[in-house]
C-alpha cells in the first residue's frame, strides 16, 4: 500500500503483513471510501537512509486521533516460535501502539481470524493498558455489517479527541466579567446614596435666613404691648 499522510483527525492502521495483510487491505479499502484517502496511514512506507525508523513512526501516529491495531492469530508469534514478536523493542506494532498508548490516542483493537485478545503476560510493560482496550471483532461472514459498526466507533473518537483539543474557557474573561458586574453594582449603589443624602440635607443659607426673620416676626407680634381701653 502506498504511503499516505494523514490529517490532524487521521486514522492509523497498525497490522502485521505475515499476520493479517489480506485483512488489512480490505478494512483499508472500505476506511478510505468513508473517511477518504487523506485520512487513511497505512504501512510506514520507505525510510530514507539515516533516517531514526522510530521517530518516523511515533511522528505518523502522532498526527493521527485513533489507531487501529488489526490481530490475527499469529500477531503475537509465529507458528515455529515461541518467542513474543512484541519483546523485541524495535519491533513496529509495538513502536506504533506503544507510541498511541503514551500520547492518550484511541486505540481500538480489531480481531480477525478469530483471534483472541493477549494477555497481560504476553505483552511488555509499556503495552501493558493495551489488553484494557475493549476489543472489536470483524468477522468474515458479516464483514459489511461490523465494518460500519467500526466505523462508527472510529468516529466516536475522532469526535472525542476533537473536544478534548478545544481550549477552555479563559479566566481572563471571566474574571473581567466579574469585575465589571460588581462594579455595575457598586456603581448603582453610590448613585442611590448620592440621591439620598440629596433628599435629606440641610435647607439652603437662604431658605435659613427667611425661616429665621419670619419666626423672629411672629415673636414680636406675640409680645407687642397694646393700649389701655378708654
Amino acid at each position: 500500500m502506498p504511503q499516505v499522510t494523514p490529517s490532524k483527525s487521521g486514522i492509523f492502521l497498525s497490522y502485521r503483513r505475515d499476520d493479517s495483510a489480506g485483512h488489512a487491505g480490505r478494512l483499508y479499502d472500505s476506511l478510505i471510501r468513508h473517511f477518504g484517502e487523506d485520512r487513511i496511514f497505512m504501512d510506514v512506507g520507505t525510510i530514507e537512509p539515516g533516517e531514526d525508523f522510530v521517530e518516523v513512526i511515533e511522528s505518523a501516529v502522532a498526527s493521527c486521533e485513533v489507531l487501529i491495531a488489526l490481530i490475527g492469530r499469529q500477531w503475537l508469534s509465529k507458528p515455529d516460535e515461541n518467542t513474543s514478536l512484541l519483546k523485541n523493542r524495535n519491533d513496529f506494532v509495538r513502536i506504533e501502539i506503544a507510541a498511541a498508548l503514551e500520547r492518550n490516542i484511541r486505540v481500538i483493537p480489531v480481531l480477525v481470524q478469530r483471534a483472541t485478545m493477549p494477555s497481560p503476560t504476553d505483552l511488555p510493560e509499556d503495552l501493558l493498558s493495551f489488553c484494557r482496550r475493549n476489543a472489536f471483532e470483524l468477522s468474515d461472514y458479516r464483514w459489511q455489517f461490523d465494518v460500519q459498526e467500526l466505523i462508527t466507533a472510529v468516529e466516536a473518537g475522532i469526535l472525542e479527541s476533537t473536544k478534548e483539543r478545544r481550549p477552555a474557557p479563559s479566566r481572563i474573561n471571566k474574571r473581567t466579567i466579574l469585575i465589571a458586574g460588581i462594579g455595575g453594582v457598586a456603581l448603582i449603589i453610590m448613585i442611590a446614596a448620592f440621591i439620598f443624602m440629596q433628599g435629606n440635607s440641610p435647607p439652603a443659607e437662604g431658605q435659613a435666613t427667611a425661616q429665621k426673620v419670619i419666626e423672629g416676626s411672629g415673636a414680636s407680634a406675640q409680645n407687642a404691648i397694646l393700649p389701655a381701653p378708654p
